[in-house]
């Protein structure tokens, strides 16, 4: 599957020195980069489908926590930002 096919490059074209450019002092100046639709929802939605379907391939630990630098463990927390996951709810 090439780049174009799951990245929107009609809003975001990356090959364009200008867009790149801007998104580069952007990135100086603020720290971060927001690209909504860089990825298109339905591109999301068929990549959480295929993660779904290999979960059952997926390596499975006895353990649910993971070191810190402290070297204490902690549990694993994974949690997306709400509005990504009302986003994802709502796919």
């Amino acid at each position: 599957m090439s780049v174009a096919a799951l990245v929107n490059t009609n809003e975001w074209p990356l090959s364009d020195f200008q867009t790149t450019a801007h998104l580069r002092e952007v990135f100086q100046r603020d720290g971060v980069v927001v690209l909504p639709e860089f990825i298109p929802h339905e591109v999301v939605r068929r990549m959480v489908a295929e993660t779904a379907e290999l979960v059952a391939l997926a390596h499975r630990s006895e353990s649910q926590k993971t070191a810190t630098p402290n070297g204490v463990q902690e549990p694993q927390v994974l949690r997306f930002p709400p509005p990504f996951a009302a986003q994802l709810r709502a796919g």
